[in-house]
């Protein structure tokens, strides 16, 4: 009898072999296609994405801000834990606001307050934005803290504050805390339209109905409560207490 097989020898059948799926490896996928990833490889890319964003964040407040590494690593690590999207939005802001202002409405400040330290115009403040804006208050000088308070102020970035940008601010901040902010005299009447003009009155020097910054330096010079009353409500400490302390 042969030992090979031509066919079925005498009521019994060849030996079958048993057939093995063969699974494509990733040398097999088509051209320009990757192999799907692992959970576990999935899981690792998104890691090394998250700790690259992490080490570039982190190096762009180190190398545009005075505070030392320790702190930012730390304010780091507490900002992303309260904010896992790594930004805060007019929602947030609201809360911090409506602690602080508890009769007011902080609707428009919120807004405004994006406004004014949103630098990338996304809608919301990232932690680099964050911050910019405290080291100025915290490490910068006087004249540095004076121009972020004129910027605040000179939303359009115009170079000057128009009438109308002060009466705008000192409405919303009526709206959030009431005249108590902005009055500066007991017998003032209390609405924004005469805050406004006494406000004009203390920094135009030259009567041309724009605040120069030089002007608005002169005119803290003489007041330095000025700059505090008009800005009382955008403090980057305020924005920044629940990771900074």
């Amino acid at each position: 009898m042969s030992v090979f097989y031509d066919g079925a020898v005498r009521g019994r059948r060849p030996p079958t072999v048993d057939r093995v799926e063969r699974r494509p490896s990733s040398l097999m996928c088509p051209r320009g296609h990757a192999p799907p990833q692992t959970s576990r490889s999935a899981s690792f890319s998104l890691r090394s994405r998250h700790q690259k964003r992490k080490a570039e964040e982190l190096h762009q407040v180190l190398t545009n801000t005075d505070f030392s590494r320790e702190e930012i690593k730390r304010w780091y690590k507490k900002f992303r834990k309260e904010n896992p999207s790594g930004k805060i939005g007019p929602k947030e802001i609201k809360r911090l606001l409506s602690d602080r202002f508890r009769e007011g409405d902080p609707d428009e400040a919120a807004e405004r307050i994006v406004q004014i330290f949103d630098a990338d115009q996304s809608g919301s403040l990232d932690f680099l934005e964050l911050m910019m804006a405290l080291s100025i208050t915290k490490k910068g000088s006087q004249r540095d803290k004076l121009k972020l308070a004129f910027d605040m102020v000179d939303l359009d970035q115009s170079g000057t504050i128009e009438k109308g940008e002060m009466l705008e601010l000192v409405r919303i901040l009526h709206n959030l805390v009431g005249v108590t902010v902005t009055r500066l005299s007991s017998t003032a009447q209390d609405d924004p339209q005469t805050h406004t003009d006494q406000l004009m009155q203390q920094f135009d020097s030259n009567n041309d109905d724009v605040i120069t910054f030089e002007e608005f330096v002169e005119g803290v010079s003489k007041s330095p409560n000025l700059a505090n009353l008009i800005t009382a409500f955008a403090s980057p400490e305020m924005l920044c207490r629940d990771f900074t302390q």
